[in-house]
């Protein structure tokens, strides 16, 4: 499981013609499952997104000492398959990324457990298979790509393919 985070000042999805939602401060992820992934992936990575101190503390003036629910603040949950994709040259390779049902479980069980260990009405998500438009105002520079674990036990050889391609990998 990967997952992009983004510190912003607002996110507003809109699917068709219809805002469905919006955000204003807190958080974007646009997450990817990877189709060795678990339940210990989905909890790891809630728990990294919501203890990410990506905040400045009003009282001390010091940056990065508060998290999304320390400071009560809002995230925006989007999918993106080609996250945990690797390239045969320029031409992406999904092989690694899950299957569309699966993920879309997945998906839903992330947004579950965010609105759990958060506040329900804070966290919002986007349709699967919708296409959307996602208008989002950075407040950075403050993005991180965060990996779960089982994303880290691949072993070197895999690694390199999935970055590059086989097309690059000699034995």
């Amino acid at each position: 499981m990967r997952a992009v985070v983004q510190r912003v000042l607002e996110t507003q999805i809109r699917e068709g013609n219809f805002i469905t939602s919006t955000i204003t401060l807190g958080l974007c992820v646009s997450v990817s499952f990877n189709k060795n992934d678990s339940i210990d992936d989905l909890n790891y990575m809630t728990k990294k997104v919501l203890h990410l101190k990506m905040f400045n503390d009003n009282l001390s003036n010091k940056p990065w000492k508060m998290n999304l629910r320390q400071k009560g603040y809002g995230i925006t949950v989007l999918k993106e398959k080609r996250l945990v994709s690797g390239f045969n040259g320029s031409q992406p390779i999904l092989s690694d990324a899950m299957d569309s049902r699966s993920a879309h479980k997945f998906y839903k069980m992330f947004i579950q457990l965010l609105r759990q260990k958060h506040a329900p009405k804070l966290v919002k998500g986007t349709s699967f298979r919708r296409p959307v438009r996602v208008n989002i105002i950075h407040d950075g520079p403050a993005i991180f790509v965060l990996h779960s674990p089982s994303c880290l036990k691949r072993s070197p050889r895999e690694k390199f393919i999935a970055a590059y391609g086989l097309k690059y990998f000699i034995d």
